[in-house]
This record gives structure tokens, C-alpha cells and sequence, in this order.
């Protein structure tokens, strides 16, 4: 399939380096993504207390990396020479993408507070599917960022299997809900709570992705017309 370079008439030097910040965003969310799915496998699966924070810890990291680079692609769109309909939708791409280490770390801060013991081993292996489409979400949105550049037909292909990583995860929410509800015992409320709030922050995260996919596309097609 041959490459179509979609942005051959902004070829400023700003909008490269725009580009170039994006990718690099994508890659520091996509980070925090994994960390968060590290430290939930360690946590639900009984893993060393230590390797848990350690992955916590980096989540918290490569979040405040994403918003550096966030920042940073603000002020640059800021400084440059982009068209006004080319800085808009950038500024959207870059806040929206942000959300996504956000919420990586906002659920890794859940999952500290959890407590796994009493919690139904359903619900435990629905999250670490969530955890894992998410992260798989994530992946794609970097490599979303190093294509549309390039080659616009593979990143609307990229874009649809986020859309399809939305639909598992809100099936996969509405079944982690469906257990807790079942749940009988001696589960705290306050267990119950934070169960539930990690479903709707690993939820959240995949709904940044495919929104994140969404702007893409809409830069895509502003582009082509």
C-alpha cells in the first residue's frame, strides 16, 4: 500500500516539531498505561508489596512526563506559524491524549488504596482484561501518533481497532459491575467503593483513547478536504 503524506502542504518547521512533540506524548502515555498494568497485576495477582509501588511510582512519573509534553506542545502551537484551524485541533489532540496518563494515574492511586482480599476472583479477572485493553488502547494511540503523518489510509485502520477496544471495555465494565453486585461476605463498603471507582478509571482511560482516536481522525479529514 503506498504512503499518502497527508500534511505535505504544512510543511513549517513548527508543525514538525509539533508532530514530533505529539509522538512523544503518545509514547509517555502509553508508558504510564503499562506501569498501571504492571502494578495491577502484581497487586490483584499477590505480588511483592515493593514491585507494586515501584510500578505506582512510575505511573505517577511518566504522567507528569505527558503533561510536561503537553505543555509543551501548547506553547509551541502557541509560538508558531500553524493555521488557526491546524492550532485548534492540535491543542484538542494534545489535551485529550493527556487524559490518558491521567487517568493512568489517577487508577494506579485506586489500586494503592484496594484492598484484594475479599474482593470475587471474577472481578479480579475482569480488571486485568480492562487493565490489559487498556493498555493495548494506549499502544495503539502511539502508533496512531507516528503514522498520521505518513500514511492516513494504516491510521484510520488504527483508529476503527480502538473503537473496538471501547466496545470490549464498556461490555467488560457493565460484567465487573454485574460481580460486585453479587458480591456477599465480609466485603467493606468502603472495599466496595474503591472496586468500584478502579472500574470506572480503567473505563475512563479506554474512553480517552477512542477519543483521542476521534480527534485524530477529524484532523485527517480537515487535511484531506
Amino acid at each position: 500500500m503506498p504512503n499518502f503524506d497527508f500534511l505535505k502542504r504544512f510543511t513549517v518547521l513548527s508543525e514538525k516539531r509539533v508532530l514530533n512533540l505529539i509522538v512523544q506524548h503518545a509514547e509517555a502515555c502509553e508508558k504510564a498505561a503499562f506501569s498501571l498494568a504492571e502494578a495491577t497485576e502484581n497487586k490483584l495477582r499477590g505480588g511483592k508489596r515493593e514491585l507494586v509501588d515501584k510500578y505506582i511510582d512510575e505511573t505517577k512519573e511518566y504522567e507528569g512526563e505527558a503533561d510536561s509534553l503537553r505543555r509543551k506542545i501548547i506553547e509551541e502551537i502557541a509560538s508558531g506559524t500553524l493555521p488557526p484551524l491546524n492550532r485548534e485541533d492540535f491543542v484538542r489532540l494534545a489535551e485529550t491524549m493527556d487524559r490518558i496518563a491521567d487517568w493512568s494515574k489517577s487508577s494506579a492511586r485506586i489500586l494503592q488504596l484496594m484492598e484484594v482480599e475479599g474482593l470475587p476472583e471474577g472481578y479480579i479477572e475482569i480488571c486485568l482484561n480492562m487493565v490489559k485493553e487498556a493498555h493495548e488502547s494506549a499502544k495503539l494511540i502511539k502508533e496512531i501518533s507516528q503514522s498520521m503523518s505518513i500514511d492516513y489510509v494504516s491510521t484510520l485502520d488504527l483508529t476503527r481497532l480502538v473503537k473496538n477496544k471501547e466496545e470490549i471495555m464498556d461490555e467488560l465494565f457493565l460484567q465487573g459491575l454485574d460481580t460486585l453486585k453479587k458480591t456477599r461476605g465480609d466485603i467493606k463498603w468502603l472495599d466496595v467503593y474503591l472496586a468500584v471507582k478502579f472500574l470506572e478509571g480503567l473505563e475512563n482511560l479506554e474512553d480517552k483513547c477512542d477519543e483521542t482516536s476521534d480527534t485524530v481522525k477529524m484532523i485527517i479529514i480537515r487535511s484531506l478536504k
